[in-house]
């Protein structure tokens, strides 16, 4: 905290505190769980993520996350349409949340496995299951694994923070920061936060007024 306030975040440190992420466990401590959450989050705010795996944790498993539940109830790549519904799903969600269970079900992926591989072939076995690209990534090397140095990207909320923040415009629509287009110019701004970039990207989401990704996920 101290370094990123030194090179230009005191202010807002002041004002928002410390990330809560830190010190909070995530709501299950299982990586499939973390995982299934995020995939079900992506591309929603932080309180329709939270309200989203509430659904699906309560149709597919009951009070708790149950991989062996959420098998037991696939229907080829995916779930019925009545669950699915139920749960709020998208097709691609569920078909994610699914392949997720199987690696995990299959030895391809488990906690171990996901806790002491290199970055890159940790990136390199989530994003081989269909569905999960950089973001799942950065949001479970941030919020599960609580790696001190993410630059989520890919993240829209993180992108209008930093314009925000750094009075800047980039080549989206109504000048916005685009993710392939501006990011060398991302880069450029986050690097004096390094090798602790993954607090400047929260303090962003609060530059933006966003809740970050797992802001009550319980």
């Amino acid at each position: 905290l101290a370094h990123v306030s030194a090179k230009g975040l005191g202010a807002l440190a002041a004002a928002h505190g410390p990330p809560s992420y830190l010190a909070d466990a995530v709501a299950e401590d299982g990586a499939c769980a973390a995982l299934c959450r995020i995939v079900v989050g992506q591309q929603l705010a932080g309180a329709a993520a939270a309200t989203i795996w509430r659904r699906t944790k309560a149709n597919l498993c009951g009070d708790a996350f149950d991989r062996a539940r959420v098998l037991a109830q696939a229907v080829d790549d995916g779930f019925d349409d009545a669950t699915r519904s139920a749960c709020g799903l998208s097709r691609a969600k569920a078909r994610a949340v699914l392949g997720v269970c199987r690696a995990f079900e299959s030895g391809a992926l488990s906690d171990e496995i996901l806790r002491d591989a290199p970055i890159p072939e940790l990136r390199a076995k989530l994003c081989a299951i269909k569905g999960i690209g950089p973001w799942s990534c950065d949001m479970y090397l941030l919020f599960h694994l609580k790696k001190p140095d993410v630059l989520p990207l890919g993240d829209l909320g993180v992108r209008a923070g930093a314009r925000r923040f750094f009075n800047v415009s980039g080549h989206g629509k109504n000048g916005a920061l685009d993710q392939k287009k501006d990011a060398a110019t991302l880069e450029k701004l986050f690097a004096p936060f390094a090798p602790y970039r993954s607090l400047a990207a929260f303090y962003m989401w609060r530059v933006a007024d966003t809740k970050a990704f797992n802001h009550d996920a319980a």
